[in-house]
């Protein structure tokens, strides 16, 4: 199999999670400005703000990363033979860390999602563990658009790839979503996954995010408290 990498500058990626920050941020604002929910105990806004902080944090870091990568006193302790030498590792360096940002990124809204869903899932009655099913149950229970049963596949397929460090270990599998057929293949690494893929794939989660918190069964609700809501923070 031919393996393609697209090399991104930084400035495009920040470009890409920012976008990505802002519709997180455009749906949150619009649920705090239409209820009355608690900010700071309601699943339907801590989690919301639980997925922005990561996409911020790495909007962050990219920053960071462009103004001070090239000159960081870290390099000194390496031995160059030459600037060219000095550019190829950077760069390598470079390709790998903007790959854990994204691969942290997608890890850390996977789990905020996951417990938005189990949470909203025993608000109206529905237990389970297996976030695959579990949303499809919810899914179904609230009359939400079945096509996005397969953005959860996408999504579930994609988190369990990460175990096998980017290989479809299970038998083949194709996943339609949105008029494109995305191939799982058995021992074979997922070729279409990359950042911008991953930034449409979190911009149709913060929708279906908001098809959930919109439905009649979990918007008219009083309270959905959220996993953090008896906990207090202290700081020296």
């Amino acid at each position: 199999m031919n393996i393609y990498n697209k090399r991104t500058t930084i400035k495009e990626l920040i470009g890409l999670y920012s976008n990505l920050r802002f519709e997180f941020s455009d749906l949150l604002h619009k649920l705090q400005e239409n209820n009355g929910w608690d900010e700071n105990n309601d699943t339907r806004i801590v989690s919301l703000k639980l997925m922005i902080e990561p996409i911020q944090s790495t909007i962050i870091l990219l920053h960071l990363i462009d103004e001070h990568f090239d000159n960081i006193s870290l390099w000194d302790l390496q031995n160059f033979q030459s600037q060219h030498q000095k550019n190829d590792f950077l760069k390598d360096r470079l390709y790998f860390i903007t790959n854990e940002l994204r691969e942290s990124l997608f890890i850390n809204v996977f789990i905020r999602f996951e417990n938005f869903i189990k949470i909203s899932a025993r608000s109206v009655g529905i237990n389970g563990d297996k976030i695959n099913q579990l949303s499809k149950k919810l899914i179904d229970q609230l009359s939400i658009n079945q096509n996005n049963k397969e953005l959860i596949n996408l999504f579930t397929y994609l988190r369990n790839t990460m175990h096998t460090e980017g290989f479809h270990t299970k038998p083949d599998v194709t996943i339609s979503y949105n008029g494109t057929k995305y191939h799982f293949k058995q021992n074979h690494p997922v070729t279409f996954y990359d950042v911008e893929f991953l930034c449409k794939m979190l911009t149709e989660i913060k929708n279906l995010i908001g098809e959930i918190i919109e439905s009649d069964d979990i918007k008219s609700q009083s309270k959905i408290g959220h996993s953090y809501e008896n906990l207090t923070f202290e700081y020296e």
